[in-house]
C-alpha cells in the first residue's frame, strides 16, 4: 500500500506531467483536467482595490442612497492588500495540486497512463519486429545484408526507443520519483531502489523484480534499441497503470515479507510456533 504525499509537487511539476503526456499523444482525462483550469484561473486572479469596486459601482450607477451601506461593506469585503492576496492563493493552489496527487492514486491516474498505451504497443511492436531480423549489437553494414525489411526496421529502430526512452523519462519517472508524486510509494524491500519503475512495464509478477530493475534503471545500454531491446525481447514489455504497477509490487514486497520470515525460522528455531519444523 502506498500513502498519499504531495510535499514535494508544486504547480509547475503537474504541468510538467500533463504536457508531457499530451505531447507524447496521450490524453489528460476530465477531472485532472478541471483542477488544471483552476489553478491556471487562481494565479491569473488579481484581487480588486476599494477604489477600483466603488469607481465601477459608480460608473454603472449602482450606488445609491439605499445599498451605499451594502456597496462600502461589500468593497471592503472583497478587496484585500497583496500579502493577504499572496496568502490566500497560496492556500488554494497548495490544496488543488493535492487534489491532484490524490486524482493521480485513483481512476484518473490510471486513464492518464492508459491513455499512452497505443503509443507504447506501437514502439515495442517496432523493436519486436527489427529484432525478428536482427540482435541488439547488429551493425548497419551487416543490417543491409538482410535485406529491405531489415534496413526499414534498423530506421525506425531509433525512433522506438526515443518514444520509450521519453515515456520513461518524462511521465513514468517522475511519477515514481521520491522527490516527485512517489505513487508507488518507497518499498524499502527492494534492493535497488533507482529501477522501481520497473513495475510499469512487467506483465505478470515472476522472476527476479531486482534483475528487471537493473535494466530500467540502470547505466544507458549504447546498443542500438537500448534498454528496451533487451526487455522486449527476453522479458516483454507492458505498459502498466499506477493501480496496476503497485499491485505488482505488492506482490513483490508480500514475497519477500514472508521469504525474511522463513530465513529467520530458519536461524532461529527456538522462535518457530509449536508444530512446525524448524
Amino acid at each position: 500500500m502506498t500513502t498519499i504525499s504531495s510535499t514535494h509537487v508544486d504547480i509547475a511539476t503537474c504541468l510538467r506531467l500533463t504536457k508531457n503526456v499530451t505531447r507524447l499523444g496521450g490524453t489528460v482525462p476530465a477531472e485532472i483536467r478541471q483542477i488544471l483550469d483552476t489553478l491556471d484561473a487562481i494565479l491569473k486572479w488579481v484581487p480588486r482595490s476599494t477604489t477600483e469596486i466603488l469607481s465601477s459601482a459608480l460608473q454603472n450607477g449602482e450606488l445609491t442612497p439605499d445599498n451605499a451601506g451594502q456597496v462600502l461593506t461589500k468593497a471592503l469585503l472583497e478587496s484585500g492588500s497583496i500579502e493577504e492576496a499572496r496568502e490566500m492563493r497560496g492556500l488554494a493552489t497548495g490544496r488543488l495540486t493535492r487534489t491532484f496527487v490524490e486524482n493521480l492514486y485513483g481512476p484518473a491516474g490510471d486513464e492518464l497512463i492508459g491513455s499512452l498505451t497505443p503509443v507504447f504497443d506501437e514502439a515495442v511492436h517496432g523493436i519486436v519486429t527489427a529484432a525478428e531480423h536482427f540482435g541488439p549489437d547488429t551493425d548497419a553494414e551487416h543490417v543491409l545484408e538482410l535485406g529491405d525489411a531489415a534496413a526499414a526496421a534498423w530506421r525506425m529502430l531509433g525512433k522506438h526507443q526515443q518514444v520509450l526512452d521519453d515515456i520513461q523519462q518524462n511521465v513514468i519517472h517522475p511519477l515514481v520519483d521520491v522527490s516527485g508524486f512517489n505513487v508507488l510509494g518507497g518499498r524499502n524491500f527492494l534492493q535497488y531502489q533507482i529501477g522501481k519503475d520497473a513495475a510499469f512495464y512487467v506483465a505478470e509478477p515472476r522472476d527476479s523484480f531486482d534483475a528487471l530493475a537493473k535494466v530500467v534503471g540502470g547505466p544507458v545500454i549504447k546498443a542500438r534499441g537500448g534498454r528496451w531491446f533487451v526487455l522486449a525481447t527476453k522479458t516483454g514489455l507492458t505498459l502498466n497503470t499506477i493501480s496496476r504497477a503497485n499491485e505488482i509490487l505488492d506482490v513483490y514486497e508480500a514475497a519477500d515479507t514472508e521469504q525474511t520470515q522463513r530465513n529467520y525460522l530458519a536461524s532461529h528455531p527456538d522462535t518457530a510456533p509449536t508444530g512446525e519444523a524448524a
